[in-house]
């Protein structure tokens, strides 16, 4: 690449290193920069340019470089500690001018050279950006000619290895982390990270098991057992399977008490195949069985941008929320479509809709409608944390389902039970969450308060213990008190932990 900075007098005319004026694309917009910079190169046939500071960028500079952005001359700006990437919008040779400095800057594009530390930094936050963005194939195509040009710098190994890692291809990642620990064995955070992602994306079991009482004597008991393995980069499949005991005595059938008393054990299952797609989407694909029908289950996720959108769509998924549903042998149908989303640094918001179908297969009596959910969450700053890690958030959560009638289901016995104790729910909730590190756990508080528009209220609470270690071994254990939608906002307790076992390498 040829550069040559000029003086007064030879600003008049072309330097001598230059091509011909016909070649040159001129950035009309004047930015002032405080320091003046050094070029270290331009890329991608001229559209590219990369500045290095002597001293760090200032604010003002930063500014004037983000408003010159706006011209439609220059499309994009990247800014790092001590180096600007400039994005034209137009290929081709490129003469920037520094406003009050007597001197023009001309660049002629080249083959790559080496790049200098300033600009492998740059090149780390640009693609640390794009990873945070869910878009790992900016993020490669950021690091990728760098590293070609420095195949033995370890920061720019493991950032590809963090991009090869997100994207779903866990093998080309531990590839990357094996390069890099060849290079510098006795790295501590290689080791781990490399550690880290063999055990979460090998083999894995995990037991859990939980217990509900509800008023009216109402109690569930569940073990469940779920087990995963890749058989290809990106691919996945597990199975789970569940197996529930209930008993309830003077269940209260939408307002009035039902006699007698019942309880009944059932077994169900899900073999499921998930694919991690290259932009941080994911697919899952999964056939379900009950004790009355097979079923299927379809879930998208796909982030674009700063936005990340669902998609959930389940058929005849055994529905076991309550004894009613339990013991009638219910099932759900739904189609519900979400989106969560970042307002600034501190709030989150999500919001989704859909449509519902509760059932006994071969009955023809179902209710159907209409449900919604909405939540906005907002985290406090870090600095308001008197004991480092720890994060604190406050929320708003809406769930609401619009049913127009009540479906029954019949219950071991020969007890007519309705499957929802309600045809319509809008419980709107607000709720606090602490949470951080004590020793080698993670625990997590919350508290709240429950209030369903169409009668009921409760408290909503949860203690939960988990350790943090990222190694073979995961437990939790976790006891809470909340609101069931299956009769209004009724206090519903329940007990539950897990153990996992990671099979990775």
């Amino acid at each position: 690449m040829a550069m040559g900075f000029a003086g007064p007098a030879a600003a008049q005319g072309q330097p001598a290193n230059a091509p011909s004026a016909g070649t040159l694309s001129a950035l009309a917009q004047r930015i002032d920069l405080g320091v003046m910079p050094t070029v270290s190169r331009a890329e991608a046939g001229g559209r590219e340019i990369v500045l290095i500071f002597p001293v760090a960028v200032s604010a003002a500079d930063i500014a004037t470089l983000q408003r010159a952005a706006g011209t439609g001359l220059i499309e994009g700006v990247s800014i790092g500690q001590d180096a600007v990437r400039l994005r034209l919008s137009r290929p081709g040779l490129a003469q920037l001018e520094a406003q009050g400095r007597g001197a023009t800057l001309s660049i002629q594009p080249a083959g790559r050279g080496g790049a200098s530390w300033p600009e492998r930094r740059l090149a780390l936050a640009e693609a640390e950006a794009a990873l945070r963005t869910g878009d790992p194939a900016a993020a490669r195509a950021t690091i990728a000619p760098l590293l070609a040009a420095a195949p033995s710098d370890t920061a720019l190994i493991e950032r590809m290895a963090a991009i090869e890692a997100a994207s779903g291809r866990s093998r080309a990642a531990l590839a990357m982390y094996e390069r890099a620990l060849g290079l510098d064995p006795g790295a501590s955070s290689l080791l781990e990270a490399r550690s880290s992602l063999s055990a979460q994306q090998g083999p894995f079991l995990r037991n859990e098991a939980f217990g509900v009482a509800a008023p009216g004597g109402e109690r569930i008991a569940s073990y469940q057992l779920a087990a995963g393995m890749p058989f290809s980069d990106g691919w996945r499949v597990d199975i789970r399977s569940e197996f529930r005991h209930g008993s309830a005595r003077n269940l209260r059938q939408s307002g009035r008490d039902a006699s007698g008393s019942f309880s009944g054990e059932a077994v169900r299952g899900e073999v499921g195949v998930q694919r991690h797609w290259e932009r941080a989407g994911t697919t899952r694909l999964a056939v379900l069985g009950g004790p009355r029908a097979a079923g299927a289950s379809l879930q998208q996720t796909l982030r674009l941008g700063a936005v990340d959108l669902t998609a959930n769509f389940d058929y005849n998924r055994p529905y076991w929320d309550t004894m009613m549903s339990f013991a009638g042998n219910a099932v759900r149908d739904q189609a519900v479509l979400g989106s969560s989303f970042r307002l600034g640094q501190q709030i989150v918001v999500q919001a989704g809709g859909g449509y519902v179908r509760y059932g006994v297969p071969g009955a023809s009596n179902v209710t159907q409608g209409p449900a919604l959910a909405l939540a906005i969450s907002w985290m406090a700053p870090e600095r308001w944390m008197i004991v480092d890690g720890w994060q604190l958030r406050a929320g708003y959560r809406l769930t609401a389902e619009y049913l127009p009638a009540v479906a029954n289901g019949r219950t071991p016995n020969g007890h007519m039970l309705p499957l929802l104790d309600v045809r319509r729910r809008e419980v709107h909730g607000v709720e606090g969450v602490l949470e951080g590190p004590v020793g080698p756990a993670q625990i997590t508080l919350l508290g709240g308060y429950a209030i369903d528009r169409y009668g009921g209220a409760g408290p909503l609470g949860l203690f939960r213990v988990a350790n943090r270690q990222e190694g073979r071994f995961a437990y939790g254990l976790d006891a809470s008190v909340g609101p069931s939608l299956a009769e209004n906002a009724r206090a519903v307790w329940r007990l539950g932990g897990f153990l996992a076992w990671r099979l990775g390498a």
